[in-house]
């Protein structure tokens, strides 16, 4: 396995952990773009990719953690009536790991995209 296939794999798994979470909140308005994220990393890793295509999965993934997408204020919490804190559904806990994660491998993926383009270049 190359670079390239190790991050596949882990952003798939993270991508596929973070639509478990997202699916426990059944207002979440975003499973379907997790999900739709999910199965196109486990496509370009089951059947290779170009580094256009990194490149455009990534940039979708990094363009849902800017502000203007909505998901940066997304959160799977649910409120405790007892308490009057909002805490996150049970069996999301992990979110804000899980989130970063996904972020950090689609920004490395990135950049390594770039990269390869510039030294192809030349």
């Amino acid at each position: 396995m190359d670079k390239t296939d190790v991050q596949l794999y882990f952003l798939s798994d993270s991508l596929r952990e973070m639509v478990t979470m997202l699916s426990l909140d059944d207002k979440c308005p975003w499973v379907t773009v997790f999900s739709l994220l999910q199965k196109k990393a486990e496509s370009l890793l089951c059947s290779g990719c170009s580094l256009d295509e990194l490149e455009r999965l990534s940039s979708a993934i990094i363009i849902l953690y800017t502000i203007e997408s909505g998901f940066a204020d997304y959160a799977p919490l649910e409120f405790n009536r007892r308490t009057g804190g909002y805490y996150y559904i049970i069996g999301a806990e992990n979110f804000s790991d899980v989130s970063w994660k996904i972020y950090s491998i689609a920004e490395e993926m990135l950049n390594d995209s770039e990269d390869a383009l510039i030294v192809n270049s030349y």
